[in-house]
């Protein structure tokens, strides 16, 4: 069951970007990005708890998994999930554990998953229906690592942007329309241009912190 979450002012299409804004670059098929999702969720309640307003925030695609696609953008090599992450699976366990943010990490589905269709149905969110960004990110990420749902197929993200109002004939057109695939090619490549690594990035003010790093990191970044 999905339900919509009620709360979603923290985000905004790009010609809405301001200093404030924090950036996160993020892949829906690295651990480590759900990780950093659920600690950026504790801290924007934290910040609530004292008073603060939320932050701004402006989600940014990563492909994870660029090394393993051909010239045609197909993901056609085995998947070595701990060289793509840059670190062993026992660290995903540690930080999940520690963090307190539930996993399904028996699943093999993320070891074959291609999240460019979810990217591609994330900027259509993001700049045409901004209300419901909020949910639908967070519900890819959860239906992955949660639920180990397959995120690379059609019907599934048709059935997370439908559970959250979106018309599934319009999302349908999304996923299969080229200007889509253009526009994420955009996006990625401005990845490259800001010289992003490893996710989650985290860019404030020209200032980053990079992985799923504690809730204090991101006040430190945030907050001095």
């Amino acid at each position: 069951m999905r339900d919509i979450e009620g709360s979603e002012s923290s985000v905004g299409p790009p010609d809405e970007r301001r200093s404030e804004t924090l950036v996160v670059y993020a892949d829906y098929v690295c651990p480590f990005s759900y990780l950093g999702t659920e600690v950026l969720s504790n801290y924007q309640s934290s910040r609530e708890s004292r008073g603060l307003p939320q932050v701004d925030v402006e989600w940014r695609p990563f492909d994870l998994r660029e090394p393993y696609r051909d010239a045609d953008g197909i993901l056609n090599q085995k998947i070595e999930v701990e060289e793509s992450l840059g670190a062993p699976w026992s660290a995903v366990e540690e930080l999940a554990g520690r963090y307190g943010v539930e996993m399904n990490l028996s699943s093999p589905t993320y070891r074959s998953v291609d999240s460019r269709n979810a990217q591609k149905l994330s900027l259509y969110v993001q700049t045409e229906h901004p209300d419901r960004f909020e949910t639908i990110h967070g519900w890819l990420f959860s239906a992955l690592w949660r639920d180990g749902e397959d995120i690379g197929d059609d019907e599934t993200l048709v059935d997370i942007a439908g559970a959250a109002g979106l018309d599934p004939a319009s999302v349908r057109s999304v996923l299969s329309d080229g200007e889509y695939d253009h526009e994420l090619t955009d996006a990625l490549s401005e990845s490259e241009r800001e010289d992003v690594t490893g996710i989650p990035s985290f860019v404030y003010q020209e200032r980053t912190a990079q992985g799923a790093v504690p809730e204090e990191s991101l006040q430190t970044l945030i907050e001095t």
